[in-house]
């Protein structure tokens, strides 16, 4: 972190606490200096959004696998947070917040947590209300002594596990690929595979009936691979909706992803079964969405 741009290793905020009393929270820093400032309440964004702080390389591994979390055990000793509960909350967050995000004010019952409920559950993506519903569930249910330390313990193991193979992935997509090979133009990065993703698309303007079905090949933040047996026309917005399947208690359940997008690329199909192989540009349609994205497409969440 010193040597990327010479400024302070640590970076320190004003969180609420419990009964919304304000500390000061201590984190490894991740952007330059004077960030907050420029983001307001926004979120920190990565390259291929739209965000007015980009993360770099660093910032991008240090937040995927929580690192830059480490120094918040200070926290923990001063008794300021636990080592499990809700994520503390910045005050300009929730003065913009509070109004429209139903029970917030649950999570200041306890103290605020080293390993958030919703930040092992949730990419960084995820509507604030989402994280807040997902929060306040744990915060109801009282959870005992032994618990806690097992998910601390459970979480440890997946991040040691997780932190080389994001490690690899960043070096070989940004390093490699962007500045090597100079295909970050191309957006070549952090293409993900899924298995039995059934994709049907129609023209985004409605006009027109049911135009046709194909099946996902990969996918990344801006770009999916799609096979199809039906034409898509170039230049034409469409709706493209990616259906995949989680594992849950009762069985699996559906999760519908639902973008707009264009065809950016041919693909040669040769020695594929599909008569078509395209390459789409897409955006995703709500923040909703976005969260779908990542969560089930691209499996940006730590569990």
């Amino acid at each position: 972190i010193k040597m990327s741009d010479g400024g302070p290793v640590f970076y320190k905020g004003v969180r609420l606490g419990m009964g919304k009393r304000p500390f000061n929270m201590y984190k490894f820093r991740t952007l330059p200096v004077g960030s907050q400032k420029i983001l307001g309440v926004d979120l920190v964004s990565y390259p291929s959004s739209s965000g007015k702080i980009t993360a770099t390389p660093l910032t991008r591994f240090l937040r995927d696998v929580r690192l830059d979390e480490l120094p918040q055990l200070f926290n923990v000793l001063r008794g300021d947070m636990d080592f499990f509960g809700p994520r503390p909350m910045r005050p300009d967050f929730y003065a913009a917040n509070a109004q429209h995000i139903k029970n917030i004010d649950l999570r200041f019952q306890v103290r605020p947590g080293l390993i958030g409920y919703s930040q092992l559950y949730t990419p960084h993506s995820t509507p604030s209300r989402i994280r807040s519903l997902i929060d306040n569930r744990f915060v109801i249910r009282k959870r005992s002594r032994l618990w806690n330390v097992f998910m601390v313990f459970y979480t440890f193991t997946v991040l040691v596990l997780k932190a080389p193979v994001r490690g690899a992935e960043i070096f070989w997509n940004d390093f490699l690929l962007c500045r090597l090979a100079k295909r970050c133009n191309l957006r070549y990065m952090e293409r993900i595979r899924i298995k039995e993703v059934a994709v049907s698309f129609f023209p985004k303007d409605g006009s027109g009936e049911y135009k046709g079905t194909g099946m996902l090949y990969d996918i990344s933040d801006s770009y999916f691979r799609l096979q199809t047996n039906d034409e898509i026309s170039e230049g034409h917005p469409y709706t493209f909706l990616l259906d995949t399947f989680v594992k849950r208690k009762k069985g699996r359940r559906r999760k519908r992803l639902r973008v707009f997008g264009i065809l950016f690329k041919r693909l040669d199909a040769q020695g594929t079964e599909f008569a078509h192989d395209y390459v789409v540009s897409f955006e995703v349609a709500t923040p909703l969405n976005a969260y779908m994205l990542d969560k089930y497409f691209l499996r940006k969440s730590i569990i």
